[in-house]
Parts: C-alpha cells; structure tokens; sequence
C-alpha cells in the first residue's frame, strides 16, 4: 500500500508565465473591510469552487457570520488571475494528498469520477484541521456520511476500504512510540500505543480491480507501529477482536500467567459463556497462546511465555 507523504501546499502553475500581486489599492481595500470574517469566508468559497455552476452554489450559501454589505467580493480585491491561480493550486495540492493515500480506491473508479470525487469532497467537506495530514481522515469522514455512496456513484464497501487505506498514514504518523522506556520495564500488561482494533464489514483487503465484492464479509485487523517504527497489519478474527476490546477496559493487569488465566476467565464470562470449567478452559487454552503471539508480535508488552 503506498503511504501518503506530506507534500508542501505551495507549488507552481505550469500557465502561469509571471507573478502577480495585489496593488495597493486592493490590500487597502482588504484592510479596511468592515467584516474582514466576511471576505475571507467568501474568498474561501470561491477557492472550493472548480466552475461557475459551483461557484454560484457556495456563494449562496449562508455564512456563519453575517455578511456587511459593503465588504468587498473576491473578485474586487483580487484579480482574477490570481485568485484563480489560488484556487488551481489549493485543490491540486488536495487532491495530491488525496492520490497518495488513496491507490487503490482510484483503481476502482475511472480517472473523471475520481476527479469528481475529490471536486465533491472539496466544494462540500468541511475541514477543522489546520494539518495537512489530517485531510486524508476529512476524506475518509466525508465518504462515511449517510447515503454518500449513492450520491458518489461508488461502491458500498468504498468508504470503509478508503478507511483501511488511510489507518496506515493514521498508525505511521502517530505522536507515541510503540515501545518506550515505561513500557520496556513494566510488570504490567499494556497495548501497544499505536494500536488499532478494527472490524470491516468488506473484505478490504482483498478489494481491487480483479476483485469487487458482492456480499458482505467480516474482516478484522491489527494496525500497529512496531519496534522499528514500521507499519504492521495483522488479520484476525471476531474473538481476538473482541478480547482486545476487553484488554482495553482492564484498569491494571499484572504480566502473569495466574493474572493472564484471570483475564480470560472474565472474558468469558463478559462473552456469555457457561459458567463450566469445560468451557472456560477451552477459552483458556486458546486464549494463553494468543497472548504469547500478540506479545511476540509487539501488539502487548511486555513479551510473555507460557
């Protein structure tokens, strides 16, 4: 899966033979614009809108703030020229992060759809992060609205495999370590801090151009940042997804085999098993083992043995 990589927003325009600037008169204008909210919120809209058509939709929005009649519009402050430069390269930078983050979801749609797509995502979506690398996760949000598949013309697993290819930019970038100094010594069983416990509904990681699915199939996986800071993905299934789960509710766990022995006798008990010993030493018996795995393969710290 290719890894999205942040990407710097200023870039060139490739019809652009010169460089221009606002003249005096225009930044006059904007610095003494009674509602400086107003211009900037409608200089934004015109950003998000690729044609005309659009650009009369989010003009005719209703602003957050209201608008002061004589604060001046985009196009009587900034040429257009540049404010359509502006706006090229804003949506090209977008849809950058988008390409990178997103292979396998293009392979699915043609070339036009997915550039609909991206057009869609950025005339509509709105995003609160100031980080770049937050826009891949306001993708992922948007195409998980209510009726959004439908709207898009895309297949229904869609969003959640954009999702399965986003949790590896979500996992790689993020702030903690998978193994720190507290960790390393602890007599206490922990997750791994970059860990995500997932359940899909689709087949995601079978999905491709050669592979689309019809039905339904749960699927669970692992993502997690290992020692050496790469990227593991793990499939599971149903009953190591709901023990993780478990684990996570757990306030102190010692790092023992009585302690271990306890946790999933409760964890049988949470699951509705009878309360037999047949039954709970079946769960035990395989539940041990899993533990042992899961520490050896850094999702648990520390490492265990039966």
């Amino acid at each position: 899966m290719s890894k999205a990589k942040p990407s710097n927003l200023i870039g060139s325009h490739q019809d652009c033979t010169r460089q221009e600037s606002l003249d005096s008169a225009s930044i006059g204008a904007l610095i003494d614009a009674p509602n400086l909210a107003a211009f900037q919120q409608q200089f934004g809209q015109y950003l998000r809108a690729q044609s005309q058509g659009d650009l009369h939709k989010v003009m005719s929005l209703k602003p957050s703030q209201p608008t002061v009649s004589s604060t001046p519009k985009p196009s009587e402050v900034i040429s257009t020229r540049v404010a359509t430069l502006y706006q090229s390269l804003v949506f090209n930078n977008i849809c950058s992060f988008l390409n990178q983050c997103f292979p396998v979801c293009q392979t699915l749609v043609s070339t036009e759809h997915w550039l609909t797509i991206c057009e869609q995502f950025f005339l509509h979506h709105g995003c609160h992060s100031p980080y770049f690398t937050e826009i891949n996760q306001s993708f992922v949000g948007f195409l998980a609205e209510p009726n959004q598949s439908q709207a898009l013309q895309v297949p229904l697993y869609f969003a959640e495999l954009a999702h399965y290819e986003w949790v590896e930019l979500l996992v790689e970038t993020h702030v903690d370590m998978a193994l720190d100094a507290d960790d390393a010594m602890t007599t206490q069983l922990r997750l791994n801090s970059t860990l995500q416990n997932l359940h899909y509904q689709w087949p995601v990681h079978a999905i491709g151009v050669e592979s689309r699915p019809d039905t339904h199939e749960d699927s669970f996986f692992l993502v997690y940042r290992n020692h050496e800071d790469r990227v593991e993905f793990m499939k599971t299934n149903a009953l190591t997804y709901a023990l993780i789960d478990f684990i996570k509710t757990q306030d102190s766990i010692a790092a023992t085999m009585p302690a271990m022995t306890d946790l999933l006798t409760r964890f049988a008990a949470m699951l509705g098993q009878d309360n037999t010993d047949n039954n709970t030493d079946v769960l035990v018996s395989f539940g041990l083992p899993l533990l042992v795995q899961l520490s050896e393969k850094q999702v648990l710290f520390p490492s265990l043995k039966v």
